[in-house]
């Protein structure tokens, strides 16, 4: 990340290791054919109802810069942030105290700078006109999610984020749709950027080459996900060579191509939201992997010629106070200290444990399984990658909606009958859901084809 002067002496950003504990999920979706892998972020919850003591290096509902470990006053660190050309908010997606503490900075960022543009990761390009509606009040929030396809694009709880939106409607924020649909990202892990044709590239420019580090990072996370998808793999014997990831045409060259592009991608339509006479502060909205350490979107913001940009973090309390500085760098800009506190049980949604997309064409209408969860209520119940499921409960599934809407209205401990086509024939396949939340289906057998 660009140095320059500023109101704080923040430094660079740093790497590795605690890079690691926050694997964000967007390398998860990326690798391998599915794109929807999440990988877990490690760390001790508390028990329900109860608040942990706070141990964290970062004080609790302070900001703080990494690099002196100094508390920063809040109103001189939103002053010199509204001074920026973009502020990165990170976030982990599923996390609710992450997106309560963006809202809350945006929102101190907009008392200052009310001439402002918000960009979402959560959605790709092509749904920017849904954005703009949205904007301007002329769809309601089942509407709005539905147009733009939330439930395909991101599947993240939209309670999580609809605070966010509502702020952005409320004062006519623009919303800005800066990430790319997944099938373009996927390409790219498989076939490498010389394997797409620019022409499906989405007008994506080449990306910036990584940092070294940025690059170690990747590589740690390719192989455990690696290890993951293949975990009976045959390990090489004790003097073997390691396989080899530096050539051009290997599956990890095309990995960090793939993660380039997201980051170059998402860096083009900020820069792009900065154009005009106005030139309004971008705040953009992303998962912290793409942000920490400067490696993702502001190393290509800098290549595009985009300087004056800042990182902001939330801290959880349980992460390790090495992850703040390494090297050179140091995590972000500043860093808000979010304070441990009891939280009420959220009972689990019903969950199948697929990963679904609209079927291709040529196929029968219904929804793809593009993955199966191992241990999952669909795989203990028979449901195989590349299935099409066509009905569930007696209801055509005619698209990803559909489908999620009916597994979310099964309750406990019910059965659901799924039609699936498999190799040119279908069968009924019976999904079992646990009495409770945690526990353990049995195993229905497929019937009828």
């Amino acid at each position: 990340m660009p140095q320059k002067k500023r109101v704080f002496s923040f430094a660079a950003r740093s790497p590795i290791a605690a890079a690691i504990a926050g694997a964000p999920s967007w390398v998860g979706r990326a690798v391998g054919g599915a794109l929807l892998f999440i990988l877990a972020l490690p760390g001790v919850a508390p028990a329900h109802g109860e608040a942990v003591k706070d141990v964290s290096c970062v004080p609790p509902a302070r900001w703080m810069s990494p690099t002196t470990g100094n508390v920063i006053e809040e109103t001189k660190l939103i002053g010199a942030m509204a001074q920026e050309s973009v502020v990165l908010l990170g976030e982990t997606h599923d996390n609710r105290d992450h997106h309560r503490w963006q809202l809350y900075t945006m929102a101190a960022l907009y008392a200052v700078h009310p001439d402002m543009v918000i960009a979402f990761e959560a959605f790709p390009r092509r749904v920017q006109p849904v954005l703009d509606r949205w904007v301007h009040g002329d769809l309601s929030e089942s509407a709005f999610l539905r147009r733009s396809e939330w439930n395909t694009v991101w599947r993240f709880d939209p309670s999580l984020y609809m605070p966010l939106f509502q702020f952005a409607r409320m004062h006519r924020i623009p919303m800005v749709a800066m990430n790319v649909d997944r099938a373009l990202i996927g390409a790219i892990n498989r076939k490498g950027v010389g394997g797409v044709p620019p022409k499906d590239r989405e007008g994506i420019g080449l990306p910036a080459p990584p940092a070294p580090q940025y690059r170690a990072i990747l590589k740690t996370v390719f192989d455990q996900h690696d290890a993951a998808q293949h975990p009976k793999k045959t390990k090489s014997p004790p003097h073997a060579p390691a396989a080899d990831h530096s050539g051009k045409n290997s599956r990890f060259d095309h990995f960090v191509a793939a993660q380039l592009t997201w980051d170059r991608a998402m860096a083009e339509a900020i820069s792009r939201a900065r154009h005009g006479a106005a030139k309004p502060l971008v705040i953009a909205i992303a998962g912290r992997g793409h942000l920490e350490y400067g490696y993702g979107i502001a190393h290509q913001l800098k290549a595009l010629g985009v300087a004056d940009v800042a990182t902001l973090i939330p801290w959880d309390p349980n992460r390790p106070c090495a992850a703040l500085k390494s090297h050179d760098r140091a995590i972000a800009d500043a860093v808000f200290g979010l304070p441990s506190h009891p939280e009420d049980p959220h009972p689990d949604k019903p969950k199948l444990g697929v990963l679904i997309a609209p079927a291709p064409k040529g196929a029968p209408a219904g929804v793809k399984v593009e993955d199966v969860v191992a241990g999952s209520v669909g795989a203990v119940g028979g449901i195989h990658k590349g299935d099409i499921i066509v009905a569930a409960a007696g209801r055509p599934t005619k698209d990803v909606e559909t489908l999620i809407a009916t597994i979310r209205a099964q309750a406990p401990g019910t059965w659901l009958p799924l039609k699936v086509f498999r190799a040119g024939a279908t069968m009924t396949i019976i999904a079992k859901f646990p009495a409770h939340p945690g526990g353990t289906a049995d195993t229905p057998k497929p019937t009828g084809r």
